[in-house]
């Protein structure tokens, strides 16, 4: 082996180890670390602490070390439980501790002496402040998420019950500014990866528009002080979501919204003058549903969304083509040798003659002729010395 493959190897260990000690955690994952004492306050090293994933069942081990500390890196988000076992204390176990990406969760265990065949289980903990880092973030739970009104499944909308975050309410783009930053500054997320629009640097969002709609996000981190090196490229706020995944367990969901004139009261004005409430129709729909493909190993996620939407338009004089222009048409493309032109043109009509409505209109031809295709007449008319005339 050469001089430079050895430092190479060399310097990927030495990467790998500092970054699994330093940095534990990323945009999609975290950490859990604690320390493992006696009754009075001691170190207890070489304890085995055994961290579980409550939904599929994955687990690992770690050893604490001659300060009594352990620590569990790149730990996906979810429910887990730990099983501290050491000689001559007795076992412990703590379930219902939930791990959130990009806040690390710490876990200090304190043993007692082991008895005749005695554990103690902590069912819930008591919660502490986090002071891994100095990030500044909130955290929404698939719960939240699925309880927030929201219209249209944008995903950005969460961002703005977060602490610091406001309506973007200026001219320019993005929904939402953070601290007063543009909302150009903020960076999106989906399990990791960006998820900008790459051409303005911002986030439109729905069922409707670039993301995927909100009800296949298990997750959301709002980070508006990102200042961990898992975080970076914009200013503005870290928005990362973690899309759901399968467990175990069968699970699935189907929602239905409607709304329309009849649950909305008119507005002020238009009540003033008499004007009712214009029709609109909204339809938005999601369904979801995740599971097992080989348990405790391999798992599945299916989601579809999608919303229609049916507003008021103002009504308007629209000119259709007559059925004497469209033979016109047709015949001076025939006798002018631009026969090859002619199922454009049906194309077109077809769209006219199978509108709704149309049958009950008044077909005007002069203004249907030089309303819809203004363009066509002169060249029709240099045509048409040897053709049937346009009759106009």
């Amino acid at each position: 082996m050469s001089r430079k493959s050895l430092l190479l190897i060399l310097g990927l260990w030495l990467f790998t180890t500092l970054n699994s000690q330093s940095f534990a955690q990323s945009i999609i994952s975290s950490d859990v670390t604690g320390t493992v004492t006696d009754a009075s306050g001691g170190a207890v090293p070489n304890a085995s602490v055994t961290l579980t994933n409550v939904n599929t069942n994955t687990a690992q081990k770690e050893t604490t070390n001659a300060q009594g500390s352990y620590r569990f890196a790149f730990i996906p988000p979810g429910t887990y439980k730990t099983d501290v076992t050491a000689n001559g204390f007795q076992p412990q176990q703590r379930t219902s501790l939930i791990v959130t990406a990009g806040q690390p969760a710490t876990v200090n265990v304190q043993l007692a002496i082991a008895t005749a065949s005695t554990s103690v289980t902590l069912v819930e903990g008591t919660s502490t402040i986090q002071t891994e880092n100095a990030d500044v973030g909130t955290t929404f739970n698939n719960q939240q998420i699925e309880d927030l009104p929201n219209p249209g499944g944008d995903i950005t909308y969460i961002a703005q019950t977060a602490p610091g975050v406001v309506m973007n309410t200026q001219a320019g783009y993005g929904n939402f500014v953070a601290d007063g930053m543009p909302a150009t500054s903020n960076l999106f997320t989906i399990n990791g990866q960006n998820y900008n629009d790459p051409f303005f640097g911002i986030n439109n969002s729905g069922a409707s528009n670039l993301l995927m709609g909100s009800n296949d996000i298990s997750e959301a981190n709002v980070i508006n002080s990102p200042y961990s090196a898992q975080y970076g490229q914009y200013a503005g706020s870290q928005i990362s979501y973690i899309t759901k995944s399968g467990t175990n367990e069968f699970h699935g969901d189907a929602i239905y919204n409607w709304n329309g004139r009849a649950l909305n009261a008119n507005q002020f004005f238009s009540n003033e003058v008499g004007s009712p409430t214009p029709f609109n129709n909204f339809n938005q729909w999601a369904a979801g549903v995740q599971g097992p493909i080989w348990k405790n190993h391999t798992f599945f996620d299916v989601d579809y969304e999608g919303l229609r939407n049916v507003l008021p338009t103002a009504s308007a004089l629209t000119l259709v083509p007559s059925p004497q222009f469209q033979k016109a048409t047709l015949q001076n493309l025939a006798g002018n040798g631009n026969a090859d032109e002619i199922p454009f043109y049906n194309q077109v009509f077809a769209v006219y003659n199978n509108a709704r409505g149309v049958g009950g209109g008044q077909r005007l031809l002069r203004a249907a002729a030089v309303g819809i295709l203004p363009a066509c007449l002169p060249v029709c008319r240099a045509r048409s010395s040897s053709g049937p005339r346009l009759p106009i």
